[in-house]
């Protein structure tokens, strides 16, 4: 057999290879889903599946199709005993894995880790200093990734305590960033469209308010429409903070307004959903 051939048997093998784990990958996942099971788990744990999908995960050597299944495999495991898989995620390179491969689905799972496991993750992505690269994936050229990006930091803005905070807002200069995404054609202002009005008939509850249909349509065409004033309501809202933290994050946040806009107009209208989308 010629070396070409051998070569092209080699690529046909590893391609099977990684569907056939891809599909592997894909029951287990489905089976996790169904619900908590000791057995399983105690299987889980004996074999040290953990470790075996985070060394996937971490080697690039794997396809990012591989890999983005992995992640989602972890997720899973996550939701089917958050009590016991995730010291596993905190104390692996599985967030920091997740980043370096700076994929729409990997951010994905990210964004899911962090409603999953909140502030102690939140506190790892903070001491590791990765919030900054999560920051940076902002100023993506590819709209799926800043979006999902965006995702990250809302969630951040909702678990992370006052040093997660103040490292988004101080060091990563988040507003500047957020009020140039409200700038761009994908931004604007949801005040226009009753982001800010009372309830309306046929919306759904979010965060604590009522979110209009209309508003909800505008956000699929403008995924950074009023950033600022939806981050800012994240830290109102949210589980991280103390009030007097609140407080002085909110009157920060509308000095860093102020400086980024490149209008007295553009100013005026941020900090005004800013002030009326959270409480005084």
């Amino acid at each position: 057999m010629s070396s070409s051939s051998r070569n092209d048997n080699n690529c046909h093998s590893s391609s099977v290879d990684e569907e056939t784990l891809i599909q592997m990958l894909v029951q287990f996942e489905k089976r996790l889903n169904q619900g908590f099971n000791h057995e399983l788990q105690d299987l889980i744990l004996k074999s040290k599946l953990f470790s075996e999908l985070e060394s996937v995960l971490c080697n690039s050597e794997h396809t990012t199709q591989v890999r983005e299944q992995v992640a989602f495999a972890i997720a899973e495991l996550i939701r089917f005993n958050k009590d016991v898989f995730v010291g596993q995620v905190l104390m692996g390179q599985t967030i920091r894995a997740l980043l370096s491969m700076s994929s729409p689905s990997s951010l994905k799972v990210l964004c899911s880790l962090i409603k999953s496991i909140k502030s102690p993750l939140v506190d790892e992505i903070e001491s590791n200093g990765d919030i900054f690269d999560i920051i940076k994936l902002l100023k993506s050229n590819e709209l799926c990734i800043r979006v999902m990006a965006m995702n990250c930091v809302l969630e951040i803005g909702y678990f992370g305590r006052k040093e997660a905070i103040e490292a988004m807002l101080m060091k990563g200069d988040l507003i500047r960033i957020l009020v140039e995404l409200q700038r761009g054609e994908l931004g604007g202002d949801l005040i226009e469209v009753g982001k800010w009005e009372e309830e309306e008939s046929g919306g759904v509850e979010v965060l604590g308010r009522r979110e209009s249909v209309r508003e909800r349509r505008y956000l699929e065409s403008h995924p950074f429409a009023s950033c600022v004033a939806r981050f800012a309501v994240q830290l109102e809202v949210g589980e991280g903070l103390r009030q007097r933290e609140r407080r002085a994050l909110k009157q920060y946040i509308l000095k860093r307004v102020r400086e980024a806009c490149v209008s007295d107009a553009e100013a005026a209208t941020i900090v005004a959903e800013v002030l009326w989308g959270s409480s005084p």
